[in-house]
Formats: C-alpha cells, sequence, structure tokens
C-alpha cells in the first residue's frame, strides 16, 4: 500500500495469524530517506511483539532529508576545479558518509537532520588542500554554515604559489683609476650602474675597487661628477652573460673587472711677470774742466814810463765747476794796487799781464 492514500493520515489496519513479519519500505516519499525494515512477531494470544516488546501498532519513521550540493573551485579563477578528492563525515568523524572525485559540475548528496563535516583528502596538482568545512542540517531541510543558512557549499582550493627562482647573479668589480696613475684607484668620483632608466646601485670610490652583483643584462656604468682636477668620464655599457661572463663592447673580460679612467686635467703653467728693476738715477758726475777764457787781443797802448811791477805768481786754483762769471770792471781810480792781485789770479791760467793806468782806459780780461 501507499501510505495516506486511505484514511489521509490514519495508520494502515490489516489482521495477520500467529506468527514471524517484516515492515519494509519500498519507496520513500519525496524529501524523506527509506525507513529500515521493521521485524514483528504476532503471538498467538492476539498479541503484537517489537524487538521484544509488546506494541499496540508497528510504527515507522522517515527521516525527512536534504539535498546538499558541494562545489570545488579554483582560488584563481572561479571555475570547478576537478580532481580533488572529497569526503563527508559525521559530526565526530566516525563514520563517513559520502565520498567522490570533483569533476565540472557540483556534487549533491542527501542528509537528514544533523552536523557534518566536508573534508577534502586530497588536492588536485598544484593546489593546497582547502580547510574542513562543518555544517548544519535543519529538520526543515535548511542548511547552513555556523550562523548563515546557505542554498550550497562551495570549497575553494588556493593555487599553489611557487617562488621563482631568484636570476644567477654575478660578481663584478669596477674601478675607478686616474689617467696620472693607473695602479692606484681613484676616490670621489660619483659613479652609478644603470639598467635603462633604472639606477641599479650608486656609490663614491674611494681608495678600494667596487663589487656588486647583477643578474644577466646590459647596464651602463655613469660618471655623474669627477673628482677635482679631472675630467668626468664618457658612460661605458657592459653586460653580463647568463652563464656568468662580463661582456665589454662585446668582448668578454676575464678578471670581471670594468676600470673607468678619469684623465687629468691640463692646467697651464702661468708666465711670470717680470718687474723690471728700478736703475737708481744717480746722475754720472761730469768731470769739471775749466774752460780757458780765450784771448783776446786788444790793442795795447803805450804805457806811461811808469816802473813795470813784477808779477807775484800766485798757485793755480783747484779746478771748479764752471761757472759764468761776470766780467770784470776796473774803476777808474788811481789807487791801482788793491786790483792788482784779483786782475792776477783771474787771469794766471794764461800768460802773466802788465797793468798800466792811463786816462780813462778800460781793461776787460
Amino acid at each position: 500500500w501507499t501510505t495516506g492514500t486511505a484514511g489521509g493520515d490514519n495508520p494502515h489496519t490489516l489482521y495477520l495469524p500467529a506468527g514471524d513479519y517484516t515492515l519494509q519500505e519500498v519507496t520513500a516519499p519525496t524529501g524523506y530517506e527509506k525507513a529500515n525494515d521493521i521485524a514483528f512477531t504476532v503471538t498467538d494470544d492476539g498479541k503484537v511483539m517489537v524487538g521484544g516488546v509488546e506494541k499496540t501498532a508497528v510504527e515507522m519513521k522517515d527521516t525527512r532529508v536534504t539535498k546538499v550540493t558541494v562545489s570545488k573551485i579554483a582560488s584563481d579563477t572561479n571555475a570547478a576545479l576537478p580532481g580533488a578528492e572529497m569526503e563527508i563525515w559525521n559530526e565526530y568523524r566516525t563514520k563517513k558518509l559520502d565520498s567522490w572525485t570533483t569533476t565540472d559540475t557540483a556534487h549533491t548528496v542527501s542528509l537528514t537532520e544533523g552536523t557534518y563535516i566536508l573534508h577534502e583528502a586530497k588536492a588536485p596538482d598544484g593546489y593546497n588542500k582547502a580547510e574542513n568545512i562543518t555544517f548544519k542540517v535543519n529538520q526543515n531541510g535548511t542548511f547552513q554554515i555556523g550562523n548563515d543558512t546557505v542554498e550550497s557549499i562551495t570549497m575553494v582550493d588556493a593555487r599553489i604559489v611557487v617562488p621563482p627562482t631568484p636570476p644567477t647573479k654575478t660578481e663584478i668589480t669596477i674601478r675607478k683609476v686616474g689617467s696620472n696613475n693607473l695602479d692606484a684607484d681613484l676616490p670621489g668620483a660619483k659613479l652609478a650602474v644603470k639598467q635603462d632608466d633604472t639606477v641599479i646601485e650608486k656609490w663614491i670610490t674611494d681608495d678600494t675597487a667596487h663589487k656588486l652583483s647583477l643578474p644577466a643584462g646590459t647596464y651602463t656604468l655613469c660618471e655623474t661628477e669627477a673628482p677635482d682636477g679631472y675630467e668626468v668620464a664618457a658612460n661605458i655599457e657592459f653586460q653580463v652573460t647568463s652563464d656568468g661572463k662580463l661582456l665589454i663592447n662585446g668582448q668578454a673580460v676575464d678578471t670581471l673587472t670594468l676600470t673607468m679612467t678619469d684623465k687629468k686635467k691640463q692646467t697651464s703653467t702661468p708666465t711670470p711677470v717680470v718687474t723690471p728693476t728700478p736703475t737708481p738715477s744717480t746722475p754720472t758726475p761730469t768731470p769739471s774742466t775749466p774752460t780757458p777764457t780765450p784771448s783776446t787781443t786788444t790793442p795795447t797802448p803805450t804805457p806811461a814810463a811808469t816802473p813795470k811791477p813784477t808779477p807775484v805768481e800766485t798757485p793755480a786754483p783747484t779746478a771748479t765747476p764752471a761757472a759764468p762769471k761776470p766780467a770784470t770792471t776796473i774803476p777808474r781810480t788811481a789807487d791801482v794796487y788793491p786790483l792788482i792781485p784779483l786782475a792776477i789770479a783771474f787771469a794766471a791760467s794764461g800768460a802773466a799781464l802788465g797793468l798800466g793806468l792811463g786816462k780813462k782806459r778800460r781793461y776787460h780780461s
């Protein structure tokens, strides 16, 4: 028979002779789980025994079931993720109720009222296993995760992030030297290594070489400021290869050393200004040579008959610088003697002269 078709919700009644019987549900109503078989006995005195207990009726209960839809998706695509091995366990993980491997479509499982655990036994390749999800099925057919009522359960697997293998780096040595001393490192230069427009490293040189490790690629060594007394060098482009070689202008450098040379500035030595030594302006004395007074021949008048005095010779005077001499005038007087020494001294450089007196006569030397 089919329950509920006769007498509504009234129990079904039948008459059975004494004996052992089994009540079996062939098909459960929609939304319910088929009940287990029930064994019972009808005794000779008309009693019904179920499990050794006398019953007035044999009662079979169907448990309401809820269809739960479970999806497995990938975190990076939000699409269905095949290949995950899934399981549903009871609340205490003492009984496995269902298991399956995910496909491109969701999985549906029918569960009665109770608490369950969704467990991922194995994740697909490239993904991490998700944490368990505990959910509850209610008597009214709804189910919830925590306090939230949901229509389905979705478990997300995160993709395994494999960190990229860091590129192999090659250590190179960079030296800065001056053209005047190629053996010594030149301090004070501001250098930088660039890749395109990105500055990889910058530093100020000292008296030791600079070392840095670079992955394979093309780089440029630039000098932004040269030390005092040196010119800024031109940029140098170089390559570091994946097999650890250093190439400068396409040529491999065995020592993995790059050297940049600054040209020493040429400094011109100023020509010293020669200051002439002033010559002492001491006039050279011109030897003073007395200039003889030219003898002028004057007609000598016939002197009066007067005794002629003997001329007195006087030593020649010391030569003194020549100076113009005024003409000496012999005064017209009878007192001749006082004038004799003067006239003799004046003419001493020449021949001795005689003097005479004459009326209204004037002699000039």
